[in-house]
């Protein structure tokens, strides 16, 4: 996979509480609310994340720093820290922050003012070590990021908070040019949302299932053979959407790939079709499209057996 160091974000809001106990929730489960903001930790925050001064946070107490990163963003969170035996630092992600404390809602995504975090997190537990380097196993996703930390009885001195962003190396071969500027501009986030969505496999989405659903992945295997010569990643999702007809039983491919549930939609067997009928289009490649002819046969003939005397194709 592509990693780089990604640009840090700016602090759009920072608060603290002082002599906070282990009942007070460590992802505080409240609006931003500028008042209520601390614009000195905010700009101590900043410095930690220019990298020019680390941030002390003092025993028994909360902060909560909310980062925007400014773009959609798949990275591993690195954080170094040292002291603060029991303290708890987490560390959330959010696409967009909530417009109440329930629901989906999300309005605007810049805006913030009376919004909720929610999000997936990873904690990070120091024992009171220095130099400590905390890294989880599996990158965060969006372009908001909260930190909320917690102490103990002893200060955390947190040393360095940085993003090592990742995704599949996609090389943008092709250019897209019209007389319209908006369609110049639209190509930023278009070109954005397929390097998010491109990783080991095809993602329907970065932040909720990553996984690689076949009506999904038809898309954006088209949109890989407009803007690069590398197909790579097409015709691993092609290779695996064929071997997953083993796991039906019934000659149909699995919906989504790889998966360790099994779910199968029947249509997305004809997208998987498709996507095979679009690579011999666009590709010189005759062999691989070869290779697959069984397991199209194989689908075609399972949704023939559900034809009915109308002609009509019944629910498989």
């Amino acid at each position: 996979m592509w990693e780089r160091e990604a640009a840090p974000g700016r602090v759009r809001f920072a608060r603290s509480c002082a002599a906070a106990g282990p009942d007070v929730p460590l992802f505080l489960d409240e609006p931003v609310r500028a008042a209520e903001g601390d614009g000195a930790l905010a700009e101590a925050w900043g410095r930690l994340l220019a990298g020019t001064a680390p941030v002390r946070v003092p025993a028994h107490a909360v902060q909560r720093v909310l980062i925007d990163l400014g773009t959609y963003v798949c990275a591993f969170p690195r954080l170094r820290f040292s002291g603060g035996a029991g303290a708890e630092v987490r560390i959330g992600w959010a696409e967009s922050l909530f417009v109440g404390p329930g629901g989906w809602e999300k309005g605007n995504r810049d805006e913030i003012e009376g919004k909720f975090f929610r999000g997936l997190h990873d904690d990070a537990l120091p024992d009171g070590g220095r130099g400590r380097l905390f890294e989880p196993l599996w990158f965060g996703v969006g372009r908001y990021v909260q930190l909320t930390v917690r102490t103990a009885g002893s200060p955390l001195a947190v040393e360095g908070f940085t993003l090592r962003e990742t995704h599949y190396p996609i090389r943008w071969d092709y250019a897209f040019r019209t007389d319209e500027r908006r369609w110049d501009e639209a190509q930023k986030p278009m070109r954005r949302t397929l390097e998010m969505c491109s990783h080991e496999s095809y993602y329907d989405c970065p932040y909720y299932e990553q996984l690689m659903y076949a009506g999904d992945t038809r898309l954006e295997v088209l949109a890989t053979y407009a803007t690069t010569r590398d197909d790579r990643l097409p015709r691993k999702a092609m290779l695996l959407f064929d071997r997953s007809r083993a796991a039906t039983g019934g000659g149909l491919t699995l919906s989504r790939v790889p998966s360790r549930r099994i779910q199968v939609i029947p249509p997305y067997s004809l997208h998987w079709i498709m996507m095979v009928h679009d690579y011999a289009w666009w590709r010189a490649d005759p062999a691989f499209v070869r290779d697959r002819l069984d397991g199209l046969r194989t689908v075609l003939l399972a949704f023939h057996r559900d034809v009915g005397e109308d002609g009509l194709l019944r629910s498989p």
